[in-house]
């Protein structure tokens, strides 16, 4: 029991999620792409890029990342509406780099799982 224990606890760190993945594009989109944005557009990059996604999703993960210091936004004037624009500090380019890492390890992880579940399962 304590070797399954062991097994189940290792392979927590293997798991990756639709949120975790759209944090590593709003990090990589304001480092690559554009250094500043206002959300929308950052909306817009990940809905054309990676997969649909909320503003219920985006805007959390966007003030998550403000509050850790990894961002900072700042309001403005925008066509008569107040939008904030979001800049990636040095700390949040330390933590892409980090969770870049991390994630790419998770995410051959879960491939080869698929894999697995396609070749055996679905026979593909």
């Amino acid at each position: 029991m304590k070797g399954e224990t062991r097994k189940r606890i290792a392979t927590l760190d293997n798991r990756i999620n639709t949120t975790k993945l759209v944090k590593l594009y709003i990090l990589h989109y304001l480092i690559y792409e554009n250094n500043e944005e206002y959300g929308l557009e950052i909306v817009n990059y990940i809905n054309k890029n990676f997969t649909k996604v909320s503003n219920g999703l985006v805007y959390p993960l966007l003030r998550d990342l403000e509050e850790n210091l990894y961002l900072t936004a700042k309001w403005e004037d925008f066509d008569r509406k107040n939008k904030r624009l979001y800049k990636i500090t040095d700390e949040g380019i330390e933590h892409y780099k980090k969770i870049k890492v991390d994630y790419f390890h998770a995410i051959e992880y879960n491939i080869s799982i698929y894999n697995n579940v396609l070749n055996q399962i679905y026979k593909k």
